[in-house]
């Protein structure tokens, strides 16, 4: 999830939401987790079509573990942002990747495997850039839908 990448670096400063968080605290608890749920998705959906542009995309059709015959260029088409149910009323989650025929690409490719040879493959990141490139766009993408959100919901 792009939330918890960001948990690694230094903390990032959003202008004028300090009055934004001050109107959402009013708001109920539901209402709070909507905003912050919804902001999330905006933002996440920036970094999912960015990804979806990086996706590596193979050129020999093969079988899947399901034994299903994946196309070249499958992950790539189903990268995508989602959000996770609400567990925790403070808590929004959102991941961003392929499906689940598709995690070989987020697996192997972006982190490297060992072949069945026992050399190595090295590693060709494509969600981490996608995150890294977007960053300052994902925080205003957040901020906007953050501001919108709340603004309505205050009226």
């Amino acid at each position: 999830p792009a939330a918890h990448l960001l948990q690694d670096r230094s903390v990032m400063k959003i202008e004028g939401i300090e009055e934004v968080v001050a109107k959402l605290e009013k708001l109920a608890d539901a209402t709070q987790w909507r905003a912050l749920s919804q902001s999330t998705a905006a933002a996440a959906r920036i970094v999912a079509r960015k990804a979806k542009s990086n996706a590596p995309v193979g050129s020999v059709a093969h079988r899947g573990y399901t034994g299903a015959l994946i196309a070249p260029g499958y992950s790539k088409s189903t990268v995508k942002a989602v959000r996770f149910r609400r567990k925790y009323n403070s808590i929004a989650l959102v991941g961003v990747g392929p499906n689940r025929l598709g995690y070989y690409t987020a697996q192997f490719v972006e982190g490297g495997h060992k072949d069945r040879a026992g050399g190595s493959v090295p590693a060709k990141p494509w969600l981490k850039p996608a995150l890294d490139s977007t960053e300052s766009q994902l925080l205003s993408a957040f901020e906007s839908k953050m501001k919108t959100f709340v603004n309505k919901a205050i009226r």
